[in-house]
């Protein structure tokens, strides 16, 4: 309530005790020319005075409850903060190793081409156009042109350059994978904590 907001507690409690006392005094205070000249009156403004403090000290007491609600959830969600930035660094540390690691094997791959396999299969394997136009359409998620405008002649890509490529391109499949499940598992943890709250 806006009024609980600008005056103080101890004006609602004023109220409160001073329509009790005017009540009291009507009937204690018979004797008094004024009261007794008086009494209806004070009576009336000694029960409205009285039901507006009461009414007052509920809502104090109830914008307390909800005082407290509000701090006590503003504490458990510092603490879900608090939780969830460690389980932040915790998501980006694996998921970071993990690329890592997918980058490393993609790289001993490559290498192990060159020195490996390249030679033999440069000398062995030799592409048509048509092979090359279909990973070329493949890679772009195309379907691949009718071949009728190809001469079946080999292609000048070399056979390791088409394996280099693909071994590049499931490293990056991996890594995609990676940060997929690494955004997954982020928004699983981060929704388990932040619902937790209640």
């Amino acid at each position: 309530m806006w009024l609980l907001e600008f005056l103080p507690d101890w004006i609602f409690h004023a109220v409160l005790v001073v329509g009790v006392m005017a009540m009291a005094a009507s009937f204690v205070l018979k004797f008094v020319p004024f009261v007794t000249t008086y009494r209806l009156p004070i009576q009336a403004a000694g029960l409205v005075l009285t039901v507006l403090g009461v009414w007052f000290e509920g809502a104090m007491s109830n914008e307390a409850t909800w005082q407290t609600r509000v701090h006590e959830m503003e504490q458990k969600v510092a603490a879900a903060e608090v939780k969830s930035a460690q389980e932040n660094v915790r998501i980006v540390t694996q998921v970071v190793t993990r690329i890592q690691k997918i980058k490393d094997t993609t790289n001993a791959n490559a290498r192990y081409l060159e020195t490996q396999v390249a030679q033999d299969l440069d000398r062995e394997c030799t592409l048509t156009n048509a092979s090359v136009m279909l990973h070329n359409s493949a890679s772009q998620n195309e379907v691949a042109r009718s071949t009728g405008n190809t001469d079946g002649a080999a292609s000048e890509v070399k056979a390791s350059e088409l394996i280099g490529a693909v071994v590049e391109n499931y490293g990056t499949y991996y890594q995609v994978v990676e940060r997929l499940q690494g955004w997954q598992d982020w928004y699983r943890t981060q929704k388990a904590i932040f619902e937790s709250i209640k």
